[in-house]
């Protein structure tokens, strides 16, 4: 009966925790901005379905077509739209204004990576068969501050590192088992991510690489294990090609189209870090790794090396059974981990923005954190002698995930320019901030809240400003005229010609607001500016 209780408790807790994170993103999707890709993303939706229904021959009203350019003759064909496309198609037959489909895709984005983080705790499950160790984890997933932020506006990063984490769950159960059941759902995973970003090609070498591994052990007859293994790959080939319209009428050649722009992505602008400017195809290699330290809680990644460190040990003790079943589960975290970094090390790729091009390798991080966390509780377990040691770490874990909530709390929704303590003090010379933009909206909206003339003249830094207007009351947005001129023009312009009524930046390729000087309102996190508003009549004479 005892047992009947605790198991029914733990259900309950588990349940609820689940249940606590939903209703937290249901009631926080709004407060968000519209990122610096989010029109971008929309318009690759707009040309797939565009490119779809003329090809299938359906009828799905998109507007006036003439204005959406055509598949192949767009600058971003190459980008795959399993998000993008289906939320157009859902977006027009609710007939949705320009503002309710971004709240729509805000929602879908959290809600799809809601779904991702109930995979991610089965998974800490196979894992450790131990839930609250799987629940404790997936709670350091949720709160990570920028993914968390992310979750609700990156539809490109965070869905592919939803697809990832539920692709590693049918992954490690495929590898297992090699049923058919399995496989499907590894293929469609696999290729859902693949379609999401194309480095997820190398899932199928993990996947070859598992199959070998069985036929050495002889676990299972070589016919189930190479039949099943053929049918997941041209599984995962033939759902590729049917979610990515780009690959339809040449696919082979496409994938190498879209495999060779990634290498080189085409975006010249710099980046700062480490207090410099630096030209995006120029940044350092450690720039990544640097990135994923700065922006994660510390204790996560003590916990990530805690799980490399004890792995690498055991590897040395047993050197001739590395490759061994007994060590599958981590050497395919390690490869979902170290194989796109070793990639983009090796194609030398372009990568901006922080790490967020690589957030599908955050669940493979935390996994592998799971594992030292799991080897630190088994040494407390057996030594009864060091409960204090229990404690101590009990308590550490405790203090900074409420740390860690409290900061989200206290500066949501910027938890997007979250860095921990190895960023150093001075983030403002040293590293991007609101890359995104979404600070915006709460720059448009102290505005329109403390201004009430009839006729407001913007100036804001880049693009994202006059999106974000999309987000305000129809009787505000009439009353503002709004327009971009960036860092460069602005140097390059008179002071006499930049006069407005409020200038907004959120310091993206210069930290430098001028020729405008007078701050009025800005929003700060950790100390420095996330976003700020300048008296546009007050400005410096060159």
């Amino acid at each position: 009966m005892k047992l009947i209780n605790k198991l029914v408790t733990l259900n309950s807790l588990i349940t609820g925790f689940f249940l606590i994170y939903l209703f937290v993103g249901i009631f926080s999707f709004t407060d968000y901005g519209i990122s610096f890709d989010e029109k971008t993303n929309r318009m690759n939706g707009l040309v797939s379905a565009k490119y779809t229904i003329k090809k299938l021959g359906i009828n799905v009203p998109l507007g006036d077509q003439k204005a959406i350019p055509d598949l192949y003759d767009y600058k971003d064909q190459d980008y795959g739209v399993i998000f993008d496309l289906p939320m157009l198609i859902i977006e027009k037959l609710l007939k949705c204004n320009v503002k309710d489909s971004f709240r729509l895709r805000h929602f879908f984005t959290f809600l799809i990576f809601f779904i991702s983080t109930i995979y991610f705790y089965k998974t800490a499950i196979l894992i450790t068969n131990q839930r609250l160790l799987a629940l404790l984890v997936t709670l350091f997933l949720i709160v990570s501050p920028r993914i968390f932020a992310e979750s609700f506006y990156n539809s490109k990063d965070i869905v592919c590192l939803a697809f990832f984490i539920i692709t590693t769950y049918y992954l490690l159960l495929f590898s297992e088992s090699f049923t058919l059941n399995y496989c499907f759902w590894l293929s469609l995973f696999t290729s859902m991510a693949i379609c999401t970003r194309v480095v997820a090609l190398m899932v199928p070498l993990i996947i070859v690489f598992v199959s070998i591994q069985a036929l050495v052990e002889k676990k299972y007859t070589p016919r189930k294990i190479l039949l099943n293994t053929f049918i997941c790959l041209s599984l995962i080939l033939f759902f590729s090609i049917l979610f990515w319209p780009f690959l339809w009428e040449d696919p082979f050649s496409n994938i190498a189209t879209v495999f060779k722009n990634m290498k080189q992505f085409r975006w010249k602008n710099s980046v700062l870090y480490m207090g410099m400017y630096v030209p995006a195809g120029d940044l350092p290699k450690h720039y990544i790794p640097v990135y994923i330290l700065i922006t994660t809680p510390i204790l996560y990644s003590l916990f990530f090396f805690l799980g490399i460190g004890e792995s690498v040990i055991r590897f040395i003790k047993d050197p001739k059974h590395i490759f061994a079943s007994k060590n599958r589960t981590i050497l395919i975290l390690l490869a979902l981990f170290t194989g796109p970094l070793l990639a983009i090390i090796i194609l030398d790729s372009v990568v901006y923005d922080g790490w967020r091009q690589l957030y599908f390798i955050y669940g493979a991080y935390l996994l592998i954190a799971l594992k030292g966390i799991q080897w630190l509780y088994a040494q407390l377990v057996k030594n009864e002698r060091i409960k204090w040691i229990s404690l101590f770490v009990l308590s550490l874990v405790s203090f900074n995930v409420c740390y860690t909530i409290y900061w989200m709390i206290k500066n949501h929704p910027y938890q997007n320019v979250y860095f921990n303590t190895l960023a150093g003090r001075n983030i403002e010379k040293n590293f991007e901030r609101d890359y995104w933009g979404l600070s915006y909206k709460q720059a448009l909206e102290y505005i329109v809240a403390h201004d009430s003339s009839s006729s407001i003249h913007i100036i804001c830094n880049l693009p994202p400003g006059i999106t974000n207007t999309i987000f305000l009351d129809p009787k505000d947005k009439s009353r503002i005229s709004i327009e971009t001129i960036d860092p460069e023009k602005r140097a390059q312009t008179l002071p006499k010609d930049l006069s407005c009524d409020y200038f907004i930046t959120e310091f993206r390729y210069i930290s430098d607001p001028t020729p405008f000087y007078k701050e009025l309102f800005s929003v700060n996190v950790d100390d420095f500016k996330v976003v700020a508003i300048y008296d546009g009549k007050s400005l410096l004479s060159k």
